[in-house]
């Protein structure tokens, strides 16, 4: 290759040394001044984010290769020789081949002059350093996480349903506004109704929040939810379960219960699919006779056909006629309709929280994201500080450690924030014409809307006499629309709500008006489910 000054720029930054090393603004930077003192052109710049120096297995790397006999370059600048790589075997045979077609590599920070023979000792010290930091640091860290779980700490990013937290000033958890999610999804498995398919659906119409079908399996079998930590083997010392510092979402109880479901010792007493969707209340009516909760079967006539019923357990004879039951559960769903007026009265409410909640929403982003910047901008300064020996890297790591805990939390926040912000006029439209057409929804939808809507209408069981459908308790919401008492049979009876009722929250009414998916009223009573 003819001699020209035409060179390139190279910059790379690891998730594991973001703490200590430029960003990779700041590389690019100083390269680029270092590049126009030496008055030679800048030909191009390549940049690897987020990508170790264990190889040269990077996407820019990669085509830094192929563009350089179209760009006619004689050099490629790093910052530091860490910076290309930290194996030196690898960075050993990268510079002979770059050095085969005339292209020599260097440091900025760290320069070589490779017509004098022995300056490969020090190129060679730069590169074994690299690696060693390396590996002490994959040592320092594994050593520091071992040592933390077996004294109950949480060291590592926090799984659904907790946040990250310092305790003593070590890494823990503590629960967040996931963690009823979390209960909810080991208290339904453990019912062994639902299937971890069927489970999924069932979580993404109640709160809204999807979970991939591995997560789901994996979650089931975390024991950190349980307030204890899985403690892996390292260097010869064995595994184990140690008692975690963090408060548990689940009781450990529960949390084994659910593992003899998932290995088989406690497998789910199911029937097939069309027998359940024939019996959409079974586990959801009690029994008027003994108070058992009624199960449900089939029973095959001398014909070959099959008669469901809800009937009780030996020695209770309680039996009742799936289609006569069924046909008095319509007609409560469409006696528990709240007034006209009174869901018109409701959507207003509803529109008005919603362009509050809006405004606040837009508020609280605005507000994160410049606290986002401002310490971003903080960090970039300090590094700057950092390599013109301005300011100790012991502070800085100190400093950039606990900005770093703020820059997540602002960030997890402003997605929350946008998830909230999706509310829409159709969520509003779909939650009232819901409430306004249970029957309808009820007999359209399938067997987990079908449950969705027994659980979050009717906090108590239902009961069946032989004649009509009652229950003790509506879900709150429903029962204030009505001007009803917390008790409620098939009385007519009303009273003026009182101020305190007037005060009613706006419930999360997850409905989806393309199609019946999710029907969810808040109440501060327990969702009962099916078994």
């Amino acid at each position: 290759m003819e001699n020209t000054n035409q060179v390139i720029i190279y910059a790379r930054v690891s998730s594991d040394d973001q703490n200590k090393n430029f960003s990779i603004p700041d590389q690019i930077d100083f390269m680029k001044e270092a590049v126009a003192r030496r008055n030679e052109v800048l030909a191009g710049e390549y940049i690897d984010d987020g990508y170790s120096a264990k190889s040269f297995d990077r996407p820019d790397w990669r085509q830094l290769k192929r563009d350089i006999s179209r760009l006619n370059v004689s050099k490629v600048y790093v910052l530091k020789w860490d910076r290309f790589a930290r194996h030196v075997e690898f960075a050993l045979t990268e510079i002979r081949i770059l050095k085969g077609k005339g292209i020599e590599v260097n440091a900025i920070l760290e320069p070589i002059d490779f017509n004098i023979p022995q300056s490969k000792y020090q190129l060679n010290t730069y590169l074994t350093s690299g690696e060693v930091e390396r590996e002490q640091i994959a040592l320092r860290t594994s050593m520091g996480i071992n040592r933390s779980l077996r004294e109950g700490y949480w060291p590592n990013m926090a799984p659904i349903g907790y946040d990250n937290h310092k305790i003593n000033g070590r890494g823990s958890l503590i629960p967040n506004s996931d963690a009823k999610i979390i209960r909810y999804i080991f208290e339904e498995f453990s019912r062994q109704v639902l299937t971890q398919a069927e489970l999924r659906i069932q979580v993404r119409r109640v709160y809204g929040k999807d979970i991939k079908e591995s997560t789901m399996s994996d979650l089931l079998r975390r024991i950190v939810y349980a307030g204890r930590v899985h403690v892996p083997a390292f260097a010869g010392r064995p595994e184990l379960i140690r008692e975690a510092i963090h408060e548990p979402i689940i009781s450990f109880e529960l949390f084994e219960k659910v593992q003899r479901i998932l290995k088989g010792g406690n497998k789910a007493n199911r029937m097939p699919k069309v027998s359940q969707e024939q019996l959409p209340l079974r586990g959801y009516l009690e029994c008027p006779s003994c108070g058992s909760k009624l199960t449900g079967s089939a029973s095959k006539s001398r014909n070959g056909s099959y008669h469901h019923y809800y009937h009780c357990r030996k020695p209770c004879k309680t039996r009742f006629n799936v289609g006569q039951v069924h046909e008095s559960f319509y007609s409560f769903l469409s006696d528990i309709r709240p007034p006209e007026e009174e869901l018109r009265l409701y959507e207003l409410v509803l529109q008005e929280e919603l362009n509050d909640h809006k405004k606040h929403i837009r508020s609280a982003m605005a507000t994160a994201e410049r606290k986002l910047t401002k310490l971003e901008e903080q960090i970039s300064q300090a590094q700057r500080r950092v390599f013109l020996n301005e300011l100790p890297v012991s502070i800085f790591e100190a400093e950039k450690a606990r900005i770093d805990v703020e820059i997540a939390n602002l960030k997890e926040s402003i997605t929350a924030n946008k998830r909230q912000s999706t509310l829409n006029q159709e969520w509003i439209a779909g939650s009232v014409e819901a409430l306004a057409n249970l029957p309808k929804w009820f007999r359209d939808g399938d067997l987990d809307l079908q449950r969705e809507i027994l659980g979050s209408t009717f906090p108590e069981k239902l009961i069946y006499d032989g004649k009509e459908c009652r229950t003790t308790k509506l879900n709150g919401l429903i029962s204030f629309l009505r001007n009803e008492n917390e008790d409620f049979g098939w009385s007519e009876t009303k009273k003026e709500p009182s101020q305190k009722e007037g005060s009613v929250a706006v419930p999360r009414a997850g409905v989806e008006p393309a199609r019946p998916k999710a029907l969810v009223f808040e109440t501060n009573a327990s969702t009962n489910s099916a078994t």
